[in-house]
């Protein structure tokens, strides 16, 4: 798991489009996010690389890791499929595949998935993003973000996670408030962290 995440953050680091790196320290634990796109394509991001590798850190200094790598076509309106590979420290290794839509402006970005994942059982997932950041003036924009994702089982909702972020840009150097919620299990059991976030992209 350690070699996985370090080879994505060197590949990221020398061949990325889009990678960023994420500090959110809140008042339950300290939240860590290494993100690239690689673009495979021409401008129409017609066939694109995007992975996210996220590190948990409670208060009692136990962590929790997963990466996830998703390889997705788009058609010429957005509509296109993912094939994904997931590996968490606690869960192990999961594929999953379904239907996409992305569309990435200056302004904005938005990335919406329907997904089968194969796991020790079939689940069900989708995941989210919404990203607007217009310019303000030269060398400043503003910068929110709305992350969704949601996972269930064929009885029962498994987890669902809300990531929100409002702030500001300078020069690529991005920071403001933040906010994660994670309902986990049928009983939705609400985990809340508030803090700032503070995110580099290169």
């Amino acid at each position: 798991m350690k070699i996985l995440a370090i080879l994505i953050l060197f590949f990221s680091i020398n061949k990325g489009i889009a990678q960023s790196i994420e500090l959110m320290p809140g008042t339950e634990n300290v939240f860590v996010d290494i993100q690239f796109m690689e673009n495979m394509s021409d401008s129409s991001f017609k066939y694109i690389v995007y992975s996210q590798t996220r590190a948990i850190i409670s208060q009692e200094n136990n962590a929790t890791m997963s990466t996830v790598v998703f390889f997705n076509y788009k058609s010429k309106l957005g509509l296109g499929a993912t094939l994904a590979s997931r590996i968490t420290s606690g869960n192990g290794a999961s594929g999953l595949f379904g239907l996409s839509y992305l569309n990435i402006d200056k302004r904005f970005l938005i990335y919406s998935l329907l997904a089968v994942e194969q796991h020790d059982e079939t689940r069900f997932g989708s995941f989210s993003v919404f990203k607007y950041y217009p310019q303000l003036c030269d060398n400043w924009k503003l910068y929110t973000s709305l992350e969704v994702n949601s996972l269930i089982d064929k009885e029962h909702h498994l987890d669902s996670v809300q990531r929100m972020r409002l702030g500001l840009d300078y020069k690529n150097n991005q920071f403001g408030l933040a906010a994660n919620l994670r309902e986990i299990g049928k009983d939705y059991n609400m985990i809340e962290n508030y803090g700032l976030f503070f995110r580099k992209v290169f």
